[in-house]
């Protein structure tokens, strides 16, 4: 029975093929439009958020706002830090800019490189290097803790500063001047993309080189990395009793930055945001569903003698309405199809277009096939209704 059911739905669809065109094509919008805005809205919150966690989900970034109780961080201070449960290490921060001067004869320059304008300066620690989830040394070498400790004039360059100054060569054990400062270079930073771009034109230097020689300036920065991000809460209240007991109660005078919080906002915010994108997109599937409702209408009308006709010869009420909920169906269904089609297609060419992450769900292609079946079985089941109550003498009277 069903079967010559679903083979009526056809030959009554194709008879009138524009009619069922128009209408599919009300559903191909609506999932589309779903399918596309939910996957480009996923595939731009996930880059944001793969952005953020350059900056490390699990680092605490701890300064000094008021100088007049304290003007900076001692290195009794960074071990009291340190001390923190759960705190991996703590990384101090100084940041400045620098001329630089390489006579290497591997320098890509062959009478000398001198920069022809500052580069960014960073002092800081041994763990930096280690804790920054995007950073990769190209030798392995890095800091060590005794190097920092015994303040040697060792440098590590960014990837594009180093590809500036040497060209192609191996830039390892050169020697170049850092604001008239003699330094070795000793490591250099692989390619860096997202939030740390800049990494990849500084130079790095030990902190206490940075402090003591240079005379960059105190520390007013620290870097807290913790063990796991699930310790973050914890050593969060844990620091901020820290700087509360150094600056006498008074919280105006530093700020604790927490890395997790800003990328679980964000997220929080990404979900809203593509949340708004699905209720914008069902809105067309909704007059989609409306448009179908209609035809059905319009196509029960037409049909009156039919099925009148039908009932007069003994078909039951509930086969007139499988009829028409079926052809509804249908309807919805081959729009949910090519909706989805359509829908990845344009959410791959505008992520390809905006740099975005291509995130397609799989349960979203579900959640709109499902969505556009319940779309025909809702809107399909007024004109369904009206269909099977209808007196088969009046509807023969109709012709």
């Amino acid at each position: 029975m069903f079967k010559e059911t679903l083979i009526m739905a056809f030959k009554n669809l194709r008879s009138n093929a524009l009619r069922t065109a128009l209408s599919i094509l009300g559903i191909l919008i609506g999932i589309a439009s779903i399918i596309a805005l939910m996957t480009l809205g996923q595939g731009v919150s996930t880059s944001v958020t793969d952005q953020l966690s350059g900056l490390g989900g699990n680092k605490i970034v701890v300064r000094i706002r008021n100088y007049t109780v304290k003007s900076s961080f001692t290195d009794e201070d960074i071990e009291e830090f340190a001390q923190i449960k759960d705190v991996a290490a703590v990384s101090p921060l100084l940041v400045s800019t620098a001329t630089i001067i390489s006579n290497d004869d591997r320098a890509a320059k062959t009478n000398g490189y001198v920069s022809s304008s500052k580069k960014a300066l960073r002092g800081t620690s041994s763990y930096f290097f280690h804790a920054e989830a995007q950073i990769k040394l190209r030798y392995g070498r890095g800091f060590t803790a005794s190097d920092v400790e015994s303040k040697m004039n060792y440098c590590i360059l960014g990837a594009s500063l180093a590809e500036e100054i040497f060209g192609n060569t191996n830039p390892k054990e050169a020697v170049i001047f850092i604001n008239g400062y003699e330094f070795r270079v000793i490591d250099v930073l692989e390619p860096i993309s997202g939030v740390n771009l800049a990494y990849n034109s500084t130079v790095f230097v030990p902190y206490t080189v940075a402090r003591d020689q240079m005379l960059m300036g105190e520390i007013t920065t620290l870097e807290l990395i913790v063990s796991s991000a699930d310790a973050v809460d914890g050593v969060y209240s844990n620091t901020q009793k820290a700087m509360l007991e150094m600056f006498n109660s008074n919280s105006s005078y530093f700020s604790i930055e927490n890395q997790k919080a800003i990328m679980d906002t964000v997220i929080t915010i990404s979900t809203l945001i593509i949340g708004m994108l699905g209720g914008i997109a069902g809105i067309a599937l909704l007059v989609g569903g409306i448009g179908i409702m209609n035809i059905m209408l319009v196509s029960v009308r037409e049909r009156t003698n039919e099925i009148g006709l039908r009932l007069a010869l003994g078909a039951r009420p509930v086969y007139i309405m499988l009829q028409f909920m079926v052809e509804a169906v249908i309807i919805s269904l081959l729009g949910g199809l090519a909706g989805v089609i359509l829908g990845v297609f344009i959410a791959y060419v505008a992520c390809n277009i905006i740099g975005a992450v291509f995130a397609l769900s799989v349960s979203t292609i579900f959640l709109a096939v499902a969505f556009s079946i319940a779309i025909g079985l809702l809107f399909g089941i007024l004109p369904a209704r009206k269909a099977s109550r209808l007196d088969p003498i009046e509807a023969l009277r109709a012709s």
